[in-house]
């Protein structure tokens, strides 16, 4: 019994030994590391961080993840390392639609991938979350504690759908024959340095009615894109057999309504598709300022 209850003394002093001796390194002192988080209205936008830090080799050494609670308290976090070379990696709101792959021991930066959950499944993905990332590389060269900030640009793009005068929506839908919005030929995966890659996939964002305003709405956060791309968005009547009843090209909606994927930006496209005497037309969605729910 006496050997048991002096096994934690021992270990601690081993412990404290390593801290004490010749080479102080091995024991960096606590919080010797403060990264602060920086983009417009933080507060606003981004209410999680998760945050992995890799050496010079690309390998993992630490992961974190600060929920709202403590960034109201500390826009940042605390980390404690020994000296050397590093790269923090962060990504703001990987709630319920992100999966972060490589924030683990025995992982590597360039294996990083972020995907939805159901990548890679035979379920649909319907959104990503609205996500930030942040990438900041770092030395630490002394035992002095060493402040850095983190700069967050968006690495979502906003689509937004809103379908008004179909003559389905003037009845009480069950939603088992709510119509139906595909977004195609998107690229489902990005990696550490925010570059997306994968075979083009069709996203099914989930369709709210407004059955006051007789208006389908359907809301998806993209990870970025280009330009000049191959996206293409359908409507389909899911109460007549899935037949499409709309296609919108992306690039061409985008290139004649003057909207483009600019560095570091916050873009949002909403898109009009209006049935009106028995012809459809798409137009861009006008609004002042962006707010919640546009007018139509």
């Amino acid at each position: 019994m006496k050997l048991l209850k002096a096994l934690p003394v021992l270990i601690l002093s081993i412990f404290l030994f390593g801290c004490i001796g010749d080479n102080m390194d091995d024991c960096p002192p606590l919080n010797n590391v403060i990264l602060h988080f920086d983009y417009p209205s933080f507060p606003d936008r981004i209410n999680r961080v998760n945050v992995g830090i890799f050496d010079k080799d690309g390998a993992h050494v630490l992961d974190q993840q600060i929920d709202k609670e403590n960034l109201n308290s500390f826009q940042g976090t605390y980390l404690t390392l020994n000296t050397g070379e590093y790269t923090a990696i962060c990504w703001g709101n990987a709630f319920e639609d992100t999966r972060i792959t490589c924030f683990n021991p025995n992982s590597f930066i360039h294996d990083g991938i972020i995907s939805h959950p159901n990548y890679g499944t035979a379920l649909q993905i319907p959104t990503h979350d609205s996500l930030y990332y942040g990438k900041h590389d770092f030395t630490i060269t002394s035992r002095n504690r060493v402040e850095h900030i983190v700069y967050f640009k968006p690495s979502h793009i906003k689509i937004y759908v809103y379908v008004k005068g179909l003559a389905a929506l003037s009845t009480d839908l069950l939603p088992a024959h709510y119509p139906v919005v595909r977004i195609n030929n998107l690229n489902p995966t990005c990696n550490f340095d925010m570059q997306t890659a994968g075979t083009g996939t069709t996203y099914y964002p989930d369709i709210k009615i407004d059955n006051a305003k007789k208006i389908a709405i359907a809301r998806c956060n993209t990870l970025r894109f280009e330009n000049d791309n191959p996206i293409t968005i359908e409507l389909l009547d899911n109460a007549i057999g899935n037949n499409i009843l709309c296609t919108v090209g992306l690039r061409k909606f985008m290139e004649d309504n003057s909207i483009t994927v600019q560095e570091g930006e916050e873009l949002t496209i909403p898109i009009l598709i209006l049935f009106k005497n028995g012809n459809v037309t798409i137009e861009l969605l006008k609004w002042e300022e962006v707010p919640v729910e546009p007018e139509i």
